[in-house]
This record gives C-alpha cells, sequence and structure tokens, in this order.
C-alpha cells in the first residue's frame, strides 16, 4: 500500500515535491526489504510509479532495475529513472514445444513409461501437435480452437481411436501445466472436448474350434498360436518368452523360479526382461506393460509340451537362442511380419496362386474369422472362461489387469489353488477337444 507526502518547498525554485511511502503488505515478492521512499517532482508521477512497481509486487518479483529507479528518485534527480514493464506471466512467453522439453522426460522416467509407448506417443506429437499447435502460447489455447480442431482437421480423416488418443497427448501437456506449482495455466481448456464417437463394436474373437482351424493354417506357428490361447499372454510377453530367466525377489515364494517351470506347471514374466520390446526398430528384451503384467500363470500340459518341442530343435549357441519362439531362418519375431505373412492370410483368407517355376503355388482359403486380430487370442481365452464359469477376479489376475478398485471386490478377492487348477484342466479339455474335430 502507498501513500503521498508533501516536502516542504525547495529554497530555489519554491517548488514542493512529493514522497512515496510504498509498504510491502500482501505481495508475492520474495525479498526481506518492506517499505520504498522515492521522491518525485509531480504526484502524477508518483502515482505512475506506484502502479508499476505494484505490478512487479504483485507478480512476484523486486528486479535490480525496479530497485535502482526507486533509489535513483532518492537522490533528488529531478525526472526518476522509468521502471521496465513487469515481466510476462509464464503462460503467455512459454510455448507448447518448450514446455513439453521441460515437462515429458520427468514424466516419462516418473511413471516408468515403456520405450515402446514413448516412440508411440512421440510420433503423434511430431506429426499432429507440433504442427498445429507447438509454436502456441500456453495462454492463447482456447477451448473452442481446440474442438474445432478435432471436429475439423482430426475427425475428418483419423479413426475415433487415433483421435482420442492424439487429444488425450495434448490435454495431458495442459493438465500440467494447470497442475504446475505455481500454476502456469489457471485452467485446462480441453474442458468437455467432445471426441467422435466409436462404432462401438467389441473386439473380434473366436471360439476354440475356431482357434484350431486358424492354428492349422499357420503351419510354422501352430504351436505359437495355442501357447498364446493356453496362457492368455499378450505377443510382447510370449514373443520375449525365454528358458534362462529366473525370476527373484517376489514375496511369494510360488512367484520366484524359472521362467519356465514345468514341475510347477507354471510360465513366469520376468519383471526386468520378460517382454520382447521394440524400440527403434530393433528387437529386445524389456519390461512387460505395467508392474502387474510381471505375473505367474498356471497353463495346461499342451503348452509345456509345445514349448519342450520348440526348444528341442533350436540350437544353444548365445543369448538370442535362448528365446523360445523364433521365424524360420533363426530371428526373433517381429508382430508386423507375422501379422502380415501368417496371422491375416489364416484369418481373412487368400486367393489361389497357380504353381510356377521355382514356386510351389497356394491353394486358395476361405475367410474364418475375418478382422481378428492377434489380441483377439487373448480375448477368446477370456470368453472360454467365463463360458466355464471363472470367477471375475481369477481372469483379471491371469491377464495381468487391476482387479476392481478398493471396494469389496477389489480387495477382498482372491484366487486359491483349486480355482487355477480348474483353469488348466478346462483349457485342456477344450484343446483336446478342438483337436479331434
Amino acid at each position: 500500500m502507498a501513500s503521498f507526502e508533501k516536502l516542504p518547498a525547495r529554497s530555489g525554485d519554491g517548488l514542493r515535491r512529493i514522497r512515496v511511502k510504498l509498504v510491502r503488505a500482501h505481495h508475492r515478492a520474495p525479498t526481506d526489504q518492506t517499505m520504498w521512499r522515492p521522491i518525485f517532482d509531480t504526484k502524477a508521477a508518483a502515482r505512475s510509479w506506484v502502479v508499476k512497481a505494484e505490478k512487479h509486487l504483485d507478480y512476484g518479483h523486486v528486479p535490480d532495475c525496479l530497485c535502482e529507479s526507486m533509489s535513483s528518485a532518492c537522490t533528488g534527480l529531478t525526472t526518476p529513472a522509468p521502471p521496465v514493464e513487469p515481466p510476462k506471466p509464464a503462460a503467455e512467453t512459454l510455448t507448447l514445444t518448450t514446455w513439453r522439453e521441460r515437462w515429458w522426460p520427468t514424466y516419462c522416467r516418473s511413471t516408468r513409461k515403456a520405450a515402446r509407448s514413448i516412440e508411440e506417443t512421440d510420433r503423434r506429437w511430431r506429426l499432429h501437435l507440433e504442427p498445429r499447435w507447438g509454436e502456441s502460447p500456453l495462454a492463447a489455447f482456447d477451448r473452442l480452437d481446440i474442438q474445432d480442431w478435432v471436429d475439423e482437421e482430426l475427425a475428418g480423416w483419423k479413426a475415433p481411436g487415433t483421435v482420442e488418443l492424439i487429444y488425450k497427448d495434448l490435454q495431458l501437456l495442459l493438465s500440467a501445466a494447470a497442475d504446475n506449482r505455481p500454476p502456469i495455466l489457471t485452467y485446462n481448456p480441453c474442458y468437455k472436448i467432445r471426441l467422435p464417437e466409436g462404432n462401438g463394436a467389441e473386439a473380434i474373437h473366436t471360439d476354440t474350434a475356431g482357434i484350431a482351424r486358424i492354428a492349422d493354417r499357420c503351419d510354422f506357428y501352430r504351436d505359437l498360436v495355442w501357447c498364446l490361447y493356453g496362457s492368455g499372454w499378450r505377443w510382447a510377453e510370449m514373443a520375449g518368452l525365454r528358458d534362462d530367466l529366473v525370476v527373484t525377489g517376489n514375496r511369494d515364494a510360488d512367484d520366484n523360479g524359472p521362467c519356465i517351470d514345468r514341475e510347477a506347471g507354471v510360465l513366469r514374466i520376468h519383471p526386468e526382461l520378460g517382454c520382447l520390446v521394440e524400440s527403434s526398430g530393433s528387437l529386445a528384451s524389456g519390461p512387460p506393460k505395467t508392474r502387474g503384467s510381471a505375473r505367474t500363470t498356471p497353463v495346461p500340459e499342451f503348452v509345456f509340451d509345445m514349448i519342450d518341442a520348440r526348444l528341442d530343435v533350436m540350437p544353444k549357441k548365445g543369448e538370442r537362442d535362448s528365446f523360445v519362439w523364433h521365424g524360420p531362418r533363426g530371428g526373433l519375431l517381429r508382430r508386423s511380419g507375422f501379422n502380415r505373412r501368417v496371422w491375416r492370410p489364416a484369418c481373412d483368407g487368400r486367393e489361389e496362386e497357380p504353381k510356377r517355376r521355382g514356386t510351389p503355388g497356394r491353394p486358395a482359403w476361405d475367410p474364418l474369422v475375418p478382422g481378428m486380430k492377434v489380441h483377439g487370442i487373448r480375448h477368446s481365452h477370456k470368453a472360454v472362461l467365463e463360458a466355464a464359469g471363472i470367477p471375475d477376479s481369477a481372469i483379471e489376475a491371469r491377464l495381468g489387469h487391476s482387479r476392481g478398485g478398493r471396494g469389496i471386490s477389489g480387495v477382498y478377492s482372491h484366487v486359491l489353488p483349486e480355482t487355477e487348477d480348474r483353469i488348466v484342466k478346462v483349457l485342456q479339455s477344450r484343446y483336446e477337444a478342438a483337436i479331434l474335430l
């Protein structure tokens, strides 16, 4: 708060000068100085100085230039040095690109974000977010502009699921700016943005007999399809299965042991090297999708028979040979190549290729389950267990999902050994019935 005092007239010109008394009260300025008393020739100049000085203090700054202008006004100069304009808020100067460079690495490290997920998010940033919003100051974001961007630039040529992913990337960036301390944004502009509606279709899946028909068409990878079905694992978890890894350090003794444990009748996912992760075009062992995905899964007998047969075929020469699944030439399995060469023809069918010189030709296949993805095996696995009356808690634990929340179903749901034995028997009996058809 400020007050003005008229000083006695000067002996030279007889003018009366104005002294300002400015007290730091209810300001955020980090300074020990609590009072200033500059002197001005006119009251208008004094008022102008007070307005600018209080803006500085309100923004939490006491820059040297302001202190110099205060001290120079007290030295008897007829015109004090004009103070600089108060600094602009961070939201007006900080662009979305600069904010992401500061925030994104910390977020990835704190959340243990997977390398593949980071690459996908960076790709969406380069293609969709940075060209449109990269140079925009955070204060320039407007809810209506974001809604127009979603409706006109994204929804017109992107699938609803892709539009949602791109929008969530922007929402996450602006939410972090609003949650920062001190806040960079006073609110998140991504508020009640309407996204395009999806088709609502459920994931394509099939029954055990359908899995058997698809597996027969996969030929060299027939056993891989059945192992995915018998375990309910994700592609990266099964493709990354190795016979040289041992899980240790878990509180439950049953969760410790070799990743392929035939004596215990379980497969284990190593918490650090349990998945085949694709990063920057290369394949290597890495952690699973979530912490809950590092789990122990009882599997039926036919899964171990197929894994043992694979291990007997592949000679042990190095770390790469410790993987259970390989391509026809001994390389590691890449999902895109498997999907293009093996899975899509098996599910969608193919046209006949006549015999030519140097090629045996191929017969035509009718479609079996058009559009089904490799992940559909996991959906089929869940559908079979539900049909057998297996409790949801046991299915969620088997698939590596978090259980229910903090309610009764989340806190007091546990899986007993007899439930796991029942799951194994159901899968084994379904497999035996399917191969006899």
